[in-house]
């Protein structure tokens, strides 16, 4: 029913009590990956250490005011959540939006052609993208940091850039980026759709791997 009104990426559709009407394939894949942090119970959604916080966004967004939360996990980086009022099948809903920034990165291939990168270029430039400093790229190359430092500096001019922030900055709102790892091809009818009782959050879990071990569906 909410499919054809849902945007792009891991998104969650809530009704006027709050419970969890609809779940993108992206999003229930993130939940699947980020537990205890969200976790979908009874058809609503729970944050374990942000209940007050994701109470109080979600009743701002019912309010028409969006709102956003930083869930931040042990040795991770936060995932986020945005909230506000949306409007689906002439039903007024909350939009609740996930980004894990863990699994969004640039797609090096897309860098290449962007701005002309060499493979290794281009790989150096998804890496600063992802946080990663010199050292670290360095290590993960086999490669002296010196080494790095020359491709990074081909790569600023490439791309015009003066400085690695206005580097990544140029990255990260490039068409090098996709809107949100999500499943690629039409759903399965039989998907299974979200538990009335319980603990919901893992209730795709088989089914997606099954999917991704027969090959019919991946994440980008």
């Amino acid at each position: 029913m909410y499919e054809r009104f849902m945007p792009a990426g891991a998104c969650l559709l809530l009704d006027d009590s709050l419970a969890v009407v609809h779940a993108t394939p992206a999003a229930r894949r993130l939940l699947q990956q980020s537990p205890p942090t969200l976790v979908v119970q009874q058809r609503h959604l729970h944050a374990i250490d942000y209940a007050v916080a994701l109470n109080n966004a979600l009743a701002s967004a019912a309010r028409g005011v969006p709102a956003a939360i930083a869930l931040r996990r042990p040795a991770r980086l936060p995932l986020t959540l945005r909230a506000e009022a949306w409007t689906a099948a002439g039903l007024d809903r909350v939009l609740v939006t996930l980004r894990d920034p863990e699994l969004e990165a640039p797609d090096p291939e897309l860098l290449q052609a962007l701005f002309d990168l060499t493979p290794t270029e281009a790989l150096v430039a998804a890496g600063l993208a992802q946080g990663m400093d010199s050292t670290e790229l360095a290590h993960d190359m086999g490669v002296q940091a010196n080494t790095v430092q020359s491709h990074v500096k081909r790569v600023l001019l490439k791309s015009g850039t003066h400085r690695q922030s206005q580097l990544v900055s140029l990255i990260l709102r490039s068409a090098a980026m996709p809107d949100h790892p999500r499943f690629v091809g039409e759903q399965p009818a039989d998907v299974p759709g979200l538990a009335q009782t319980g603990n919901d959050t893992f209730a795709c879990t088989e089914y997606i791997l099954s999917k991704q071990r027969a090959g019919s569906c991946r994440c980008l």
